[in-house]
């Protein structure tokens, strides 16, 4: 089994010195633990550990943590320092912690990283410049290499310390202060998806994408997949936080989270699809599995953007969560036995009223009952829980 090692971790470090990777921090902090999250790096950008690590997987760290670094003149949009170059006035603010799912095999010269997310770190400075330090003397940091690998397991458990809102809520403050290039951004996070009638939450899937290497079958990548099942609804808690200055575009500092379905009739939102982002607010995003007559699971997901925003750099997160529908298979069994059931005590009754047998209309009644039981169940007409 790769990545067993817990006396290492893997350092990943993020610039943000272009759209793209601009929103890869905002998505980084907004979605839900158990989410996965895909980086992409040229081999030149790992460290040697880090290289000889991604290679010698059985051996290679299980834990990660994330770190956005920027130089506290830059600004966004301006051209990134030159590659190789390790600058002094580098801030730095550890941002996510996960776990190493996936390597694939290298193409050509780039490595890709398949991340589950786990978590947020605190803001214990001695342990996070305990963790850097090494890393910045190796020159094993941007803007030199984005991928790292850290003795120090003791100090990334310091950073473990805490609870996930509360060190989330304190990385946005920081992130979202000028001199940052986030600034006047807005700031939204997901709690993983619940079952509202259970109120348990929705365990995710590890979906692996195979090819064919030779005569093997590699994975590819995996992602995250959230099952649901048809006629249930479920919710996600959307919390949300603001930049104190807004973007010059901005001036109202007025920002939406949007959702929707890829596929309406298959998942559908519930209600409420635009939330008004502000300072510390909690919203509940409610969505529902369909009745579906396929047999096999079938394919969906949320779309989840922020708007508005000015040109190429996203103001706010933009990401898909997967899911999979599934038939409810306790309806359909109980359903199909009810309408068997029904059609049976009902012929029966009818037949027994026919011949004047008073008996028969009790069966006759049972049938009915039977027959809307059956009703309620395999066309999802049961009551639910108030929209």
């Amino acid at each position: 089994m790769p990545f067993r090692d817990e006396s290492r971790i893997w350092v990943i470090f993020d610039t943000s010195t272009r759209p793209a990777y601009y929103l890869d921090v905002h998505n980084l902090l907004a979605l839900p633990n158990g989410a996965t999250i895909r980086y992409e790096y040229r081999e030149k950008y790992l460290s040697d550990p880090a290289k000889t690590a991604a290679l010698l997987q059985d051996h290679a760290p299980r834990h990660v943590l994330f770190f956005y670094g920027q130089s506290a003149k830059y600004q966004r949009g301006e051209p990134a320092p030159k590659t190789g170059t390790v600058l002094e006035n580098m801030l730095w603010v550890p941002t996510r912690i996960g776990e190493m799912l996936c390597i694939p095999p290298k193409e050509g010269d780039n490595f890709h990283f398949d991340l589950k997310l786990t978590g947020y770190p605190n803001s214990n400075s001695k342990a996070k410049n305990d963790i850097l330090e090494p890393l910045i003397a190796s020159k094993d940091v941007p803007f030199n290499k984005w991928i790292s690998i850290s003795d120090m397991a003791e100090e990334f458990r310091t950073l473990q310390e805490g609870k996930d809102d509360q060190k989330w809520a304190a990385i946005v403050s920081a992130i979202s202060q000028y001199p940052f290039q986030f600034a006047g951004d807005a700031f939204w996070r997901l709690e993983p998806p619940r079952s509202s009638k259970r109120g348990k939450t929705v365990l995710p899937k590890y979906s692996e994408d195979f090819r064919r290497d030779g005569e093997r079958n590699v994975v590819r990548q995996i992602k995250t997949v959230y099952p649901v099942h048809e006629g249930e609804s479920y919710s996600l808690e959307i919390s949300s936080q603001l930049s104190n200055k807004p973007r010059s575009w901005n001036q109202a500092n007025k920002f939406y989270a949007v959702v929707e379905s890829t596929n309406k009739p298959i998942l559908n939102v519930i209600g409420e699809q635009r939330f008004d982002l502000r300072q510390y607010v909690v919203h509940l995003l409610k969505f529902k599995g369909s009745t579906t007559t396929e047999v096999r699971p079938q394919s969906v997901s949320l779309r989840f953007t922020t708007n508005p925003t000015s040109g190429d750099w996203e103001s706010g997160p933009n990401f898909e969560l997967f899911f999979e529908l599934s038939k409810n298979w306790f309806r359909v069994v109980f359903g199909s036995i009810s309408l068997f059931a029904g059609i049976l005590f009902s012929t029966w009754g009818q037949s027994e009223i026919s011949k004047g047998i008073i008996g028969g209309l009790p069966r006759f009644s049972c049938g009915l009952l039977l027959l809307f039981v059956s009703y309620l169940l395999l066309w999802d007409k049961l009551p639910r829980e108030p929209k």
